[in-house]
């Protein structure tokens, strides 16, 4: 995983079995949640999408927000976070790029404005991105292995789009690959 801090995210519960309060990033159902939100005393929910089943004790969804990179943003600044680190603003511009692709139509212009703001704390420019996935590609052999590794590390920095061009390139070399 590429991402600063990436390493540090929990994908279960482990031996937990309840929860004071979870916070659930960007799924629209419960059940796309990795623990089971009934062990949780609160659920709060943070989503750009709209609700399709209510489940959580609060919910930060604003109709505006293309993302929930900007909604997260907005919630650390009326916390008083005066100043991001660099790693959290790569993050925050990593959520908005992937939800966005600046190219929908709740792109507004105050997106465009917070990820140039993002870049800007992050100290990279957006190109970046593209280089990454350049460079990671080149490094790849077009096998079937070299293309899962690649399909694998764009799931890893949520670049599905990319990530479905190397799977159909897995099935073009081998058809009945099972798991592409």
């Amino acid at each position: 995983r590429s991402l600063p801090g990436a390493d540090q995210i929990k994908t279960s519960a482990g031996s937990l079995k309840k929860f004071d309060a979870v916070i659930t990033v960007d799924i629209a159902t419960p059940e796309k949640a990795v623990i089971d939100l009934t062990q949780a005393n609160r659920v709060i929910r943070i989503d750009h999408h709209p609700l399709q089943k209510p489940f959580a004790d609060v919910t930060l969804a604003p109709e505006k927000a293309g993302a929930t990179g900007e909604i997260i943003y907005d919630v650390l600044k009326e916390l008083g976070v005066a100043r991001l680190a660099p790693e959290s603003a790569r993050n925050l511009y990593v959520s908005i790029l992937t939800d966005t692709r600046f190219k929908y139509e709740d792109t507004a212009p105050r997106t465009l404005k917070l990820a140039g703001e993002l870049a800007e704390i992050g100290g990279f420019r957006p190109a970046d991105m593209s280089r990454q996935y350049d460079q990671a590609r080149l490094s790849y052999a077009d096998t079937v292995d070299g293309q899962w590794k690649l399909a694998e590390w764009c799931r890893e920095n949520r670049l599905s789009k990319h990530r479905r061009t190397h799977l159909e390139r897995i099935i073009q070399l081998e058809p009945n690959h099972a798991e592409a």
